[in-house]
């Protein structure tokens, strides 16, 4: 995977759905760096996943959360969203 690249799984107090998702993206291949791209290599990665959650949603994170030189962050959601607390 591109080490450019980082994925957040939430919630991230579940650790069974993380450890999945950290799973799958183990097996990601590398390749394009163009965000489209990496979300459709994840989400492939990801299928077995949306049986079981069918509202997982992929999300970039915001370019104005991060500096240029880190990584690039997309969050894995369960829900489709963050959970409120």
């Amino acid at each position: 995977m591109n080490a450019t690249l980082r994925i957040k799984a939430f919630p991230d107090d579940d650790v069974v759905f993380v450890n999945r998702v950290s799973a799958a993206v183990a097996r990601l291949e590398s390749g394009s760096d163009d965000h489209i791209a990496v979300r459709e290599r994840l989400m492939s990665v990801l299928q077995e996943l949306l049986a079981e959650y069918p509202r997982l949603e992929i999300r970039q994170q915001n370019g104005l959360a991060s500096f240029e030189a880190e990584p690039r962050v997309w969050y894995v959601y369960r829900e489709g969203k963050a959970l409120s607390l």
